[in-house]
């Protein structure tokens, strides 16, 4: 009986919480690993990144991210993941490279953090580039995800507000389960398309990569892709290519010589998680190691929801790292940019058909009518000079015969 009592008291404080040996946290031991999980993708982070040595964090990179996690798993304070991972850590999984599905899955799962990526704030970002680079003629080539398609009505709304020629073309899955793009691509070899805005899911990007190469060619093509949703670099077979990518300000010193979205990302990041562990350095002993991580988790997703956001403007070169050519800094108050340089072949395309009369079909963007009429106006009034100039000179010689035969 007196064993029963005890096992009852026991899962009683550990159902409300109640703090025991097992569950209590001993402050002056406080985990401080952080697993920064990477892909092929960003494997480079770890030869770039440096971090002040009174970060307070023991950072272990990891490409291969589970294994690691069973490997220290009593000492982790947080997991940095470009996705979502199949867990039951208690301390925060803060996921860096969204896809669409994990904007609706950001989870009320208490120790998930996304970095959070809202339709405005990317709207924000694609009017002040293209505004900055005076592009005002533009496609959309959209998967059938809800999040795309939202998207994609939001930015036809935004065009039709600031005068930008545009269209959007939605592509659909075949009857393998693949989303066919090669009906959109040949629309937009036909227009002579220059300015692609990427509005897809991770999941499809390779197929948009693999059937471009089937259709198109690539000279003067300019594909402006909301975040990164490719699997690897693909640059080099699109032509050229960049990001628009949103992150928590960056409100701490990066090395100039830094470059890449992830990159940035992880940085702020991992500065924002040494800050809030720095913060619980007064928490009571009698925490629960569940309640500790709840404290980190809360003050990371303050941080991140309440803080201004950095849109990059990364162009991807090939073998190289990506050059960061444009940056729209996201206030409460606005939207300010800056740092823009563009490269010629860019700066180039930004100047194409402004010498014809701007149309309102994007398939049809110079509008021959209204030059036609133009056209047809100065002729009819050089006729009328013409033979205005006719008459006054029959009338001068009129008037000069006339005075001969007065004289």
């Amino acid at each position: 009986m007196t064993a029963n009592i005890a096992r009852m008291k026991e899962l009683e404080q550990y159902i409300f919480g109640f703090p025991n040996k097992k569950l209590s946290i001993d402050i002056d031991k406080k985990p401080n690993k952080v697993l920064i999980c990477l892909n092929k993708f960003n494997v480079h982070v770890k030869h770039v990144l440096h971090f002040s040595d009174d970060i307070g964090l023991n950072l272990i990179y990891s490409d291969k991210c589970e294994e690691d996690i069973r490997t220290h798993k009593e000492t982790i304070l947080a997991v940095l993941t470009p996705k979502q991972i199949e867990s039951d850590l208690a301390s925060p999984i803060i996921i860096y490279e969204n896809s669409q599905q994990d904007y609706y899955d950001s989870s009320n799962v208490f120790n998930v953090v996304n970095v959070k990526k809202s339709m405005e704030l990317f709207e924000i970002g694609f009017k002040s580039f293209l505004k900055e680079t005076y592009w005002n003629r533009v496609a959309v080539i959209s998967d059938t995800w809800a999040y795309s398609l939202m998207f994609q009505d939001m930015l036809t709304t935004m065009f039709k507000k600031e005068g930008i020629l545009h269209t959007a073309l939605e592509c659909f899955e075949n009857v393998h389960g693949i989303i066919d793009f090669k009906p959109a691509l040949r629309k937009l070899r036909a227009a002579d398309a220059g300015i692609v805005i990427v509005n897809i899911d991770k999941r499809n990007g390779m197929q948009l990569a693999k059937q471009v190469q089937q259709v198109m060619k690539l000279n003067g093509i300019v594909w402006v892709s909301r975040d990164w949703p490719f699997e690897e670099d693909v640059s080099t077979s699109m032509g050229s290519v960049i990001s628009l990518s949103l992150t928590p300000a960056n409100v701490y010193k990066l090395q100039d010589n830094i470059d890449g979205i992830h990159t940035k990302r992880i940085f702020t990041l991992v500065n924002l998680l040494a800050r809030a562990y720095k913060n619980t350095a007064h928490v009571p002993n009698s925490i629960t190691k569940k309640d500790f991580y709840r404290k980190i988790t809360a003050e990371l997703k303050t941080s991140i929801r309440n803080g201004d956001i950095d849109a990059y403007i990364t162009e991807m070169l090939g073998d190289r790292y990506p050059k960061t050519v444009g940056k729209v800094s996201i206030e409460k108050r606005g939207a300010i940019v800056f740092e823009t340089h563009l490269n010629r072949e860019l700066e180039r395309i930004s100047n194409d058909a402004q010498w014809c009369f701007r149309g309102n079909d994007y398939y049809k963007p110079c509008n021959n009518t209204v030059f036609i009429h133009i056209m047809l106006v100065l002729i009819v009034l050089a006729l009328m000079m013409l033979a205005i100039l006719f008459i006054f000179s029959k009338i001068n010689e009129n008037r000069n015969a006339y005075k001969r035969m007065c004289e």
